[in-house]
């Protein structure tokens, strides 16, 4: 019982950072590449079959969405549903965002256990590391990414 305590105990600890190291930069201005998520999400929710179908500035330059668009457009989806719930908040984006933070840390808590390494150290190395962490803060692709990759390759 000692053992499955101490799992649970750290499995807790390494949600609960995660949440408290990322809850204050949820009034984070939307950035990077963020806004073409966002405005592809606008176009999703006027035009579900047209994801790209839309102009954006890129480098200064008018663009079709088309044009840059390198990425599926599944996570536009999703921030459609949350815009049709939560209208275009930025609170609500990092929140919901946080749920995929916090999944990818128990993904990497899991995996490494099934791998036989330390699962504690290993998760709190995903934590630590300025990629997860800056990723983490953005309303983008990666986290999410790499939270359904490290559950696909525990489940595999």
């Amino acid at each position: 019982m000692t053992k499955k305590n101490n799992i649970i105990t750290g499995i807790l600890f390494l949600c609960s950072l995660t949440v408290i190291l990322l809850l204050p930069f949820m009034n984070k201005a939307v950035s990077i590449d963020s806004i073409f998520y966002i405005y592809t999400a606008r176009q999703i929710i006027s035009e579900p079959f047209k994801p790209f179908d839309f102009q954006i500035n890129c480098a200064e330059k008018e663009c079709c969405g088309w044009d840059v668009a390198n990425n599926p457009p599944l996570i536009s989806y999703f921030l459609a549903g949350i815009i049709k719930i939560f209208g275009e908040n930025e609170k609500a984006f990092h929140l919901i965002f946080l749920i995929f933070a916090v999944f990818a840390v128990l993904g990497m808590f899991f995996l490494s256990e099934e791998l036989k390494i330390n699962p504690f150290f290993s998760s709190l190395l995903l934590i630590a590391s300025p990629a997860f962490f800056v990723n983490a803060t953005d309303i983008m692709l990666d986290v999410p990414l790499l939270a359904f990759s490290l559950w696909g390759i525990y489940f595999a």
